[in-house]
Formats: C-alpha cells, structure tokens, sequence
C-alpha cells in the first residue's frame, strides 16, 4: 500500500454512489483504477495486491450498496473490457446471487430515469421488486410511470405494486394514461389495479357495498381488503367488559350468517 499522485488514476470506474466518500480519509485505488473518492482533491492510497482479489477489496471499501448503485458499477465495467470480475462473488458480498434473472435487471437498472432511480435507491429496491422490467423489451413507455413514482415518493411496497401493475397493462396494450392525476399513491394503485383486474374490483366493490350495508354494532369498524387472490374481511372491535363482548360477539353471529346467505353468489 503507498500514496500515488492523483492525476496517474483513472476514473472509469466512476459509478456514481449516493453517499460521498468522507473528506477524512483517502482516495481508494485499485492497480491505478480509483474505486473510492472520485469527487475528492484528497491524496490517493493504492491498495493493489495479486493476493487480494478485487471484489473483497472493492466490497471493503464499499460494504453497503443500493441495487442501483451495484447496477452502475456493472454498466462501468461494461465500458472497460479489460477488467475481469467475478460477479457471483462479488455480489455475494452484498447477499445477492447473481443469476441470469438479476443480470438482466442489473443491465436494466443502470438505463432507467434519474429520479426514479433515486427513489428506488432511497426506498432500497431489491431485484424481486423490479422483477416487471424482465419481462419488457422496450422501456421507454415506462418511463412516465417511473418519473411519476418518484415525484410521490411512494413507498418501497406501493411503488414496487405500482410498476409491477403497470408493467403488466403496457404489456396488455392497455392504456392508463387517464390515470397520472394528483391522487396519493395508494389510489392511484387502486385505479391502475381496477383496469388491469376490471371483473375482479367490480365484485370487490359489490362485496364492499354488501360489508357497509350489515348492521354492524356500535364500536366495531370494518374493511374489505384484496390479499394476492383472496378477498378479506378485517373486523376490529372496542369493548369495555365481558358483557359488551358476548353482545356484539351475538350481533356478529347474525351478521355471519347473513354473509354466508351470500357467499354462493357474492363472496366466492
């Protein structure tokens, strides 16, 4: 390990990582390639060994990174032939097995629109929550959904549902355009889901407007909510005593049994 003189570096490997190398320590570089401190005037500490594989040392100096920022240090290594890297071992430094499935997103990533991928570095984004993108050859009609999501800034679960029900209506040729309006993310989904689940969300509904018309006793709120396949019912309720209990727990008896009344024609 000795200092050299920065301007006998290159910067090829320049990935771009979200969080700045500090000021207080070095510039990292690797047999004259810098992998640390691009943006910094510090001194540069070569660190080159033939003992040392280059994945453990770039993974040392870099022990935490985004899928994003994983897929920018691929896209460097693309443009610079030369360098041989052992992807399956260094993505497994950042628990990740590299797969043809994740390679694919990894080629992809790198290409997509700046903000989004700051909110999907930002939200921690893994491969399974960008699994959509395989299954598109051409991007592009993406790209106003993604530049949408991050100027919500969903969250990391509705953002990831979000592009996955998109990326399925643009595959179906459906078009969903009428939907990027100034609603909050949870409603956008739910308009994005009715149009790629039409049959399913109208007897989502029904149930729904069945739920509503039950004569539910005082203190007991309720929801109809979708899980994968399956439509369910959540029942919260407030007693005071065990009295109150068994009354309402009587009331839920009669309202079960008017929602198994219906279960042949609305709620299978």
């Amino acid at each position: 390990m000795n200092f050299i003189d920065r301007v006998q570096c290159s910067e090829r490997l320049n990935f771009n990582p979200y969080t700045p190398w500090p000021d207080a320590l070095p510039s990292v570089s690797w047999n004259g390639d810098l992998i640390t401190g691009f943006e910094s005037s510090a001194p540069v500490v070569e660190i080159y060994t033939p003992r040392q594989p280059f994945e453990k040392a770039f993974a040392q100096c870099h022990p935490k990174l985004s899928l994003v920022e994983l897929s920018r240090f691929y896209r460097c290594i693309q443009d610079s032939p030369d360098l041989d890297i052992n992807w399956p071992e260094l993505f497994e430094h950042y628990q990740l097995r590299w797969c043809s499935n994740l390679k694919k997103i990894v080629e992809k990533v790198s290409s997509l629109p700046e903000p989004f991928l700051t909110w999907a570095h930002n939200k921690e984004l893994h491969a399974k929550d960008l699994n959509i993108l395989n299954s598109m050859s051409d991007l592009s009609p993406l790209t106003p959904t993604l530049l949408h999501l991050a100027e919500l800034n969903a969250s990391k679960s509705l953002g990831s549902k979000i592009l996955e029900a998109a990326g399925e209506l643009l595959l179906m040729n459906i078009n969903f355009s009428d939907s990027f309006q100034q609603v909050s993310a949870d409603l956008w989904l739910k308009q994005l889901l009715i149009l790629r689940h039409p049959n399913t969300s109208q007897r989502d509904q029904k149930r729904t407007d069945f739920i509503k018309s039950l004569p539910w006793p005082k203190g007991v709120e309720t929801r109809g909510l979708r899980q994968g396949d399956q439509y369910l019912l959540e029942i919260k309720l407030r007693v005071s005593n065990a009295l109150e209990l068994n009354k309402k727990s009587e009331s839920l008896e009669l309202i079960a049994q008017k929602i198994q009344n219906t279960e042949s024609a609305l709620w299978k």
